[in-house]
């Protein structure tokens, strides 16, 4: 084979091809360049499918939580509730509520026969200032489940590995399995490593989706950002394994064939090596180690390999570009939601020793969150004063949380001192 002619091995099959190559001491197609991947497959119309499958299951999620959707929007309140933080002018004197309990005996007995608080608490009337019975106005309620489902509910919550349920491991193997099939489908992720690129770069818009504050997803599904971080850690961990086994077979290859030096020096291929370098950074410095230890250089390492990953693979290959360009836009969207949500006021902060916690009180803020939701805090002050007792407004307990980092009662001690 070593002694056929350059054009005989051009118009040879794809299997001679490599051969012929391979032993002339040239690198193989697939060695060589982006490679034409198994025949009768279009590897990017392939993972294009497989995106909009999973968009899909995520629509299939939302058809599913619409009813409790429908219930709580049908409130004016809650367009509004959980987004944006404001000030509202109270008008006239503050509500007083009184208690009172209905006198009368429960079903017939006597308040010395019954030993129970239930029986009371059927009687409890709120009232307005004026003795007024008051009339509830509580949200609709919407089961999260089917009724032939609810024996399970509690079920999926169960925690089978640390920092997952039962749940989220179901959706995580979901998520997973659909990726399976692109990478194993007339190929070899061992031999044929173009087809990794392809998934790698199909995870890049999910990450970015999963991890923002302020993400698309979280508004269909009724649910917040921390409960959909997992997926992101579990999209981005596939997205690592892609690219790393992506790269390093085609350095294998350049290595064997003794061309690594003239493949690298090729823009679109040291651009690769760039995105592969960037997604191994991430990776060890997302660690729970640096997580815990070191949170700025956590976060300071994803904002400087994220943005170089993206940058890396946009140079890297063209079709890159729509993969590059979702990511930007979810990003953008994140980062101008947390620009109009944002709220710059003077807080009053509280140390409660004997409990551990700090009582932080905004006194410009007392309208626009709902209960259980998260609050981002920054202090963006490098000293500390002293106030006058004034309104609360919005108040917060702030609690060292079991593995945090540095209390906000240590944080208040060191700047008193």
């Amino acid at each position: 084979m070593s002694s056929y002619p350059a054009s005989s091995t051009a118009t040879a099959s794809n299997a001679t091809s490599s051969v012929a190559g391979a032993t002339a001491g040239g690198a193989a197609p697939a060695a060589g360049g982006a490679g034409q991947g198994p025949p009768g497959v279009d590897q990017e119309t392939l993972i294009y499918h497989i995106c909009i499958l999973v968009l899909g299951l995520i629509a299939l999620l939302f058809l599913l939580r619409i009813p409790r959707i429908v219930a709580r929007l049908t409130r004016r309140a809650a367009w509004s509730q959980g987004h944006f933080l404001r000030n509202v002018a109270f008008n006239g004197s503050p509500r007083i509520v009184h208690l009172t309990h209905d006198k009368s005996p429960a079903n017939g007995m006597s308040s010395d026969d019954s030993h129970t608080y239930y029986q009371h608490a059927t009687h409890i009337q709120r009232t307005d200032e004026k003795g007024g019975q008051m009339v509830m106005n509580y949200p609709s309620h919407v089961s999260t489940c089917p009724s032939f489902l609810r024996e399970f509910s509690s079920e999926l919550s169960t925690r089978i590995f640390p920092g997952y349920s039962l749940s989220q491991v179901i959706c995580g193997l979901v998520y997973t399995g659909c990726w399976v099939y692109p990478t194993l489908y007339k190929s070899n992720p061992f031999s044929e490593p173009e087809r990794m690129g392809w998934v790698a770069i199909g995870q890049l818009p999910f990450v970015f989706a999963f991890a923002a504050k302020n993400n698309v997803l979280g508004p269909f599904l009724g649910l917040g950002y921390e409960k959909l971080n997992f997926m992101h850690r579990i999209v981005g961990m596939i997205m690592v394994v892609a690219v790393n086994v992506h790269g390093m077979g085609y350095i294998y290859k350049w290595l064997i064939n003794e061309v690594f030096s003239e493949k690298i020096a090729q823009p679109s291929y040291y651009w690769g090596l760039i995105g592969l370098i960037s997604c191994d950074i991430l990776y060890f410095f997302s660690t729970e180690f640096w997580r815990k230890k070191a949170y700025n250089v956590f976060l300071g390492s994803h904002i400087s390999g994220f943005s170089l990953l993206l940058a890396a693979a946009w140079m890297h290959k063209e079709a890159d570009a729509p993969f590059v360009w979702a990511a930007i836009a979810l990003y953008s969207f994140d980062s101008l939601m947390r620009w109009i949500k944002t709220r710059v006021h003077t807080a009053i902060a509280r140390p409660l020793p004997e409990l551990g916690m700090t009582r932080l009180e905004i006194p410009q803020i007392n309208a626009g969150w709902r209960a259980g939701q998260h609050v981002r805090l920054r202090v963006l002050s490098s000293g500390m004063g002293f106030a006058s007792d004034g309104p609360e407004g919005m108040i917060l307990m702030i609690k060292k949380s079991a593995g945090g980092r540095i209390s906000f009662s240590t944080f208040l001690a060191a700047e008193a001192t």
